[in-house]
């Protein structure tokens, strides 16, 4: 990505959010140029986007963010597995400072990206931790809400994430074209479906809530 490119980042994240119907809290536009542009710097070493211009770029990074900023409860305690280069955990705390934030990533080298970049937010209740799934179990059991974009399909992520979180944690699926998953030890409390604002590209948020008393398989 040029850094030519990188001049429309600031106009291009205000206008998603603006067709995206949402109105940012103050400092949330900074923040998010913040990241994505050192992510643009970070990009030809680590390839951490195939997106190859400022729009596309946003709508890759915010769009779904954006979407979580709706659904997720105020002063919620989050954690997103399998971050990479931030999406959607880092753009949801953009967008919503009050959020408690964990980003679990098992590559170093993101998370020396990572690093940087949650500096560059200015967001002080971004944590990181290096590792995979099993390594946030800790985390995701205290947690009030977790996610995971893209990591594994639609159904595993519900079945691992209902192995470790706590009765009453909602767990967050994205979906694009992929049926809604089901396991017994989680109830469907909502479904979101959303357009990003750039292309129209349909998705939908499924958030589960996990069950007290539920026999394991």
């Amino acid at each position: 990505m040029s850094l030519k490119s990188l001049e429309t980042l600031p106009a291009e994240v205000t206008r998603y959010a603006r067709l995206a119907g949402y109105e940012p809290e103050p400092g949330a536009v900074d923040a998010w140029v913040a990241w994505l542009s050192e992510m643009a710097a970070w990009n030809a070493r680590l390839d951490l986007t195939a997106a190859k211009s400022a729009a596309e770029l946003v709508e890759l990074m915010v769009g779904d963010a954006l979407a979580l900023a709706r659904i997720v409860p105020r002063d919620a305690t989050v954690v997103d597995v399998g971050t990479g280069a931030g999406a959607p955990g880092l753009g949801l705390a953009c967008a919503r400072p009050d959020l408690t934030i964990t980003l679990v990533e098992p590559l170093q080298k993101r998370c020396a990206f990572l690093r940087q970049a949650v500096a560059r937010t200015k967001r002080t209740r971004v944590t990181l931790q290096h590792g995979r799934l099993e390594a946030a179990a800790a985390a995701m059991g205290q947690a009030t809400f977790v996610l995971s974009r893209a990591t594994f399909a639609p159904a595993e992520w519900l079945s691992r994430a209902a192995d470790v979180v706590s009765a009453g944690t909602l767990v967050a699926v994205l979906l694009a074209k992929e049926p809604v998953p089901e396991d017994p030890r989680v109830v469907l409390r909502a479904e979101h479906p959303y357009a990003l604002a750039f292309t129209g590209r349909e998705r939908t948020v499924a958030v589960f809530e996990r069950l007290e008393n539920v026999e394991e398989s």
